[in-house]
């Protein structure tokens, strides 16, 4: 019987094998795991950084796309162009287009008043090159600076005689 009764002992709950961690595998896997977020808060800001770098990067290159389709859009098919200030341009007599540096955005106009307003609170400043003549066409070179600092630069060429 005093066999039946060390048996006992050994699988019951004072077995040392299944009474859970020891101090030392404790400390050791605090250790990992102090480790493990060290690594992970030096990575994480420089990436979060990146992240909103390339999202306003993203959201600057759809907005330039968007303006520049609409001013070419406009200014393609004029029949006249006339840069009336260095961030104004005035198109088919009764159309503008005009950067509003209190929304930060650019603004066309037809009639006075606003049909169209791009890229709200974006854009930190538009500027328009003296239109040249090409032959019975004008060109006319438009650049655009964001809020966040980048710059853009094209050229646009009406598809329209003009005198």
């Amino acid at each position: 019987m005093s066999i039946i009764t060390i048996q006992h002992l050994k699988d019951g709950p004072y077995d040392k094998k299944k009474n859970g961690f020891t101090l030392v595998e404790l400390l050791v896997g605090m250790m990992i795991f102090v480790i493990i977020l060290a690594g992970i808060s030096v990575i994480l800001p420089p990436s979060l950084k990146l992240y909103q770098y390339s999202f306003e990067q993203g959201v600057n290159g759809q907005n330039s796309q968007q303006i520049l389709n609409e001013i070419t859009n406009e200014l393609r098919y004029s029949s006249s162009i006339l840069r009336t200030s260095a961030n104004q341009l005035q198109y088919d007599t009764d159309k503008n287009i005009t950067y509003d540096s209190v929304n930060k955005a650019i603004i066309i106009t037809k009639s006075g008043a606003t049909t169209k307003t791009l890229a709200k609170g974006r854009v930190g400043s538009i500027s328009f090159d003296e239109p040249i003549s090409r032959g019975n066409k004008k060109e006319i070179k438009v650049t655009i600076t964001f809020a966040s600092g980048d710059l853009i630069t094209t050229k646009i060429m009406t598809l329209n005689d003009i005198p």
